[in-house]
């Protein structure tokens, strides 16, 4: 009896329930770290690969081997095709034991063989591990390509994700990347053009449409007293300065709006500051 034919499933849905997997499994491991700092905080470093490889089994035993499909997979309604148990027991094999196989393998080296020679050893694990990368790497570019097997050890069993219903339909929306790509776009072009808008000589030109004759009272002594405030920065004025009306300033603040614009004038009374900043003797 030959196997369904297997339908198409678009990559995009077989690399978020392969990002879900790891969330899931992620949050289930900060649950169990939490407990054991309480209880065994020991067990946090000297058992880590026994609770993760613990962690995975029971993960796989309460989704791949009893329902064929991860949970990230169930939840985007898709399962595994073509599996049987033994596929299910050589996946959790090679994903889970290969890990945990991996880790203790290095530990126990360290132990059983001669510091002089350890080296060697090293240089044994750091081939395979680059191996394995170039492995999985090569993978991704051919599920690009193809998109069937996610997964190294998926493509080593031929257990390419399926649909897990007839019904399966799942239609991917970009409205939200574009609309993100659109707020990109716009946000850079305000950080463009803002800083070439003189907003100080724009709102110099707005006040004074507004302007009362009684604001436009200038040349008076200003009075420096201990509650004396600058009137930009409302702290109290470092270096203090005039010009020409009634309010005090720090250097830096009356000087900097004044490189901004040449048309800075007083915020609380209008009066114009443009080469008449002097120094307030006290």
């Amino acid at each position: 009896m030959t196997a369904p034919k297997r339908k198409h499933v678009p990559r995009i849905t077989q690399l978020d329930s392969a990002s879900l997997d790891k969330e899931i499994n992620s949050v289930l491991k900060l649950e169990v770290e939490e407990i054991l700092r309480s209880t065994a905080p020991y067990a946090l470093t000297r058992y880590e690969p026994e609770i993760d490889a613990l962690l995975s089994l029971l993960v796989w035993k309460l989704s791949v081997y009893d329902k064929g499909a991860t949970f990230g997979q169930s939840l985007l309604d898709l399962k595994y095709y073509n599996s049987s148990s033994r596929k299910r027991i050589l996946l959790a094999a090679l994903v889970i034991g290969g890990k945990y196989v991996i880790s203790r393998t290095r530990t126990v080296a360290k132990v059983l063989i001669d510091e002089s020679n350890f080296h060697v050893v090293e240089q044994v694990f750091r081939t395979a591990d680059t191996l394995f990368r170039i492995a999985n790497l090569a993978n991704r570019v051919i599920f690009l390509t193809e998109g069937q097997y996610p997964g190294l050890a998926e493509r080593v069993l031929r257990m390419p994700p399926t649909p897990a219903s007839e019904q399966h339909n799942r239609n991917v929306g970009y409205s939200y990347m574009t609309r993100e790509l659109l707020w990109h776009s716009l946000i850079e072009l305000l950080l463009f053009v803002l800083p070439l808008i003189n907003y100080r000589a724009w709102y110099a030109k707005v006040r004074s449409l507004f302007r009362t004759k009684s604001e436009l009272r200038e040349f008076d002594t200003p009075e420096l007293t201990l509650m004396s405030t600058c009137a930009v920065c409302n702290e109290k004025p470092i270096l203090p300065q005039h010009i020409g009306c009634s309010h005090v300033f720090c250097a830096y603040c009356v000087k900097g709006n004044l490189a901004a614009s040449k048309a800075f004038q007083c915020p609380l009374c209008g009066a114009l500051a443009e080469n008449k900043v002097r120094p307030l003797i006290i």
